[in-house]
């Protein structure tokens, strides 16, 4: 069997999340690695900046889902 869906998720070690434009070049790696092997599935931003932080407010977060996924369409194609 196949993976199907992949969360993107940066989680670092203190539960932080880079904003998915300043991480770019390692989600396109990641992206193409298994692309190479064989995934063709789904997509979603899992975490995004500023969950468990001050700004953890769905107004910023949302704004932030939104510019994730922007350019998450933009390196899956």
């Amino acid at each position: 069997e196949r993976i199907s869906h992949v969360h993107v998720n940066f989680l670092d070690g203190s539960l932080h999340a880079p904003a998915l434009h300043d991480v770019r070049g390692r989600l396109g790696a990641t992206v193409d690695l298994l692309r190479a092997a064989g995934f063709d599935g789904s997509w979603t931003v899992e975490f995004v900046q500023g969950v468990l932080t001050d700004d953890d407010r769905p107004e910023l977060l949302v704004r932030r889902a939104a510019e994730d996924l922007r350019v998450l369409r933009e390196v899956v194609g």
